[in-house]
């Protein structure tokens, strides 16, 4: 079964970050505005199959993404959701973050 991360070009549109090692995307529903993807561009299921470089890497983008939405929505504070398998909530078999900015009365 393809990858829904992997092979999408409905992602292009929502694209906001893309390197060797990270992809970051607006999520397709979206609990909060600014609610965000992250997740690396290799395939793994499993934060144990990340190598370091990938894993300092999404934490390095998180960083970044963090102090751009709190200038540009005005974020109060983060929510992140990293689920890892069906049982924890993993909906797409490709490990990612959400990350979702949370702004005082938000009701997401």
């Amino acid at each position: 079964m393809p990858c829904e991360f992997c092979n999408n070009p409905a992602l292009v549109s929502r694209i906001v970050y893309k390197d060797d090692v990270v992809f970051v995307v607006v999520d397709n529903m979206p609990i909060v505005p600014g609610h965000l993807l992250v997740w690396p561009v290799r395939h793994v299921t499993s934060i144990d199959d990340l190598r370091a470089d990938e894993l300092q890497a999404i934490h390095s983008r998180l960083v970044v993404l963090k102090n751009a939405l709190k200038k540009m929505c005005g974020a109060e504070g983060f929510n992140y959701a990293w689920n890892e398998g069906v049982l924890a909530g993993q909906s797409v078999p490709h490990l990612h973050v959400h990350m979702l900015p949370r702004r005082s009365g938000d009701t997401g």
